[in-house]
């Protein structure tokens, strides 16, 4: 089963095209027992240097994962990620979660330049790490809170002047 979530891993991009390629090689025989063979023979003759292997392995893996592993890919989550790094489990997948997406002690964001509700939802996105399929509203925000790793404090430089040029969007 830890190959499956190492591959919904995969596909949701929370690891490289590389960091996957590297993975199943060095789990090869884990791939080879849990996968149908026509779908462990796609991984192994893909090559990932070129783009159209990559995209057509990509759809076959996804239609795979959808038809069989349906729930353990739509538990995969950013929230997820944040309870596999606290985990003391020592792995290459949870090195490479834990170099990317530990917690962050504080986030900074220089409100300054904001002039529109539009650049300050951008600013919350880009800071939190919001995944970049997040519409630009604050129903959206508020939706996808639980998905991402907050830090443990935020800090909104020059906020004041948000607050005077948008004040129906500053109300907290």
């Amino acid at each position: 089963m830890k190959c499956i979530r190492n591959i919904c891993l995969y596909l949701k991009k929370y690891i490289s095209d590389k960091q996957f390629e590297s993975i199943f090689y060095q789990d090869i025989d884990d791939f080879k027992s849990t996968l149908e063979e026509n779908i462990y023979w796609k991984i192994l003759s893909s090559n990932f240097n070129k783009k159209e292997d990559i995209i057509n392995m990509n759809m076959y893996l996804y239609d795979y994962v959808e038809k069989n592993y349906k729930s353990v890919y739509d538990e995969i989550s950013d929230a997820y990620i944040e309870k596999l790094i606290e985990t003391n489990e020592k792995n290459e997948i949870i090195d490479i979660l834990k170099k990317k997406y530990k917690q962050k002690e504080e986030v900074f964001i220089n409100c300054c330049m904001i002039d529109t509700k539009l650049e300050l939802i951008y600013s919350i996105k880009k800071a939190l790490n919001y995944p970049k399929h997040c519409a630009n509203n604050w129903d959206a925000i508020e939706d996808f809170i639980y998905d991402v790793v907050l830090p443990k404090k935020i800090v909104l430089q020059n906020w004041d002047s948000v607050k005077e040029k948008l004040p129906q969007d500053t109300i907290i």
